[in-house]
């Protein structure tokens, strides 16, 4: 079948503006994913130097912009080694672990939390409460997403593995997840046994990306 003229420059005129507006938007896509890696760059030396709730907020907001994230595989791989070096008490090593994971996510709460056992176990008091404090600060941005009594106050977290240790270092334990659609959204719903105060209740979280 062949086209007239006038149908072929038009169809060829479509495409090439197809193709210029994709051009246009990866390359917007590109500047600000090089914009939000600068950014959080920026944070993490922002809060190594002077750790606040307001700069960890920001780290929180910013990680799920970057490249970082969704975590690697290579973060996965480095978490269970940073596990494994835990539970044959190899301090040395169990740093270095934790140092390897915050390389890549700074704001990873099971790796700040190794630290400060790790730092502590080496007698090297000052840093294991620097680490400390970030993972409190850590858990207060959380906090600051919502109270999780509701799907629209839900904790927003950037991963399962954020949910499940937010959940630990409340001392609490996972009795049912159930999976809920809210507005056309996915929320977690768990119930949650507080042994300490006898009590079962229920949060609410929301992955932010």
């Amino acid at each position: 079948m062949l086209f007239h003229t006038p149908f072929l420059a038009i169809t060829l005129a479509l495409l090439l503006s197809a193709c210029s507006s994709a051009h246009r938007t990866q390359q917007k896509n590109n500047i600000e994913n090089t914009q939000h890696n600068v950014a959080y760059n920026i944070l993490v030396k922002t809060i190594k130097a002077m750790p606040s709730l307001e700069v960890t907020v920001g780290l929180r907001a910013v990680y799920v912009l970057t490249d970082r994230y969704p975590s690697n595989t290579h973060e996965k791989g480095l978490n269970q080694s940073l596990i494994n070096a835990m539970a044959s008490a190899d301090w040395p090593n169990c740093v270095r672990k934790a140092d390897e994971v915050l390389e890549l996510n700074y704001t990873n709460l099971n790796a700040h939390y190794a630290a400060i056992a790790c730092h502590f176990e080496l007698d090297e008091k000052k840093r294991g409460q620097y680490h400390e404090d970030i993972l409190n600060l850590l858990l207060e941005a959380i906090w600051t997403t919502g109270d999780g009594e509701s799907a629209k106050t839900a904790f927003q977290i950037s991963s399962k593995t954020e949910k499940e240790a937010f959940i630990k270092f409340h001392g609490l334990h996972v009795v049912k997840q159930t999976v809920i659609d809210f507005d056309d959204q996915d929320y977690d719903l768990m119930t949650l046994d507080d042994a300490q105060n006898n009590d079962v209740f229920e949060w609410y979280f929301i992955q932010n990306r």
